[in-house]
């Protein structure tokens, strides 16, 4: 196992299952906020929108985010960083360095290799 697959991940800051969803209207009609909460403490931090394209929050509360060095501290990735660490990685592994765009694009194309899978699939 790398160390990429070791690294933890940040918590996710929003509510299981659309708990305490809040209904706004707004230019385009009803949408729905999401709470957030402080990944440190849990209190309430805040609202999201809620949005298919809207994969992860990561939230601290005013006082919690006041507190030197709770993320520097905790060397935890986000799901993205997380990710694009071990597509990189993956790079290095076969091709010795790090691709351009266009390699990237052109190993996306030709589908054959873990790389592209990895790139394809998001995290």
């Amino acid at each position: 196992m790398s160390d990429i697959e070791r690294a933890d991940t940040l918590p996710d800051s929003r509510a299981k299952a659309g708990r305490g969803q809040v209904p706004i209207r707004g230019i385009d009609g009803v949408q729905m906020l999401e709470p957030v909460y402080c990944a440190n403490c849990g209190c309430r931090a805040g609202f999201a929108t809620e949005s298919e394209s809207l994969t992860f929050i990561f939230a601290l509360c005013d006082d919690c985010g006041r507190t030197a060095g709770i993320i520097d501290e905790s060397g935890k990735l986000t799901p993205d960083e997380k990710h694009w660490r071990h597509i990189k990685q993956e790079q290095i592994d076969v091709y010795g360095r790090e691709l351009s765009a266009e390699e990237l694009r052109t190993v996306v194309d030709s589908d054959t290799s873990p790389l592209a899978t990895l790139i394809k699939k998001g995290r």
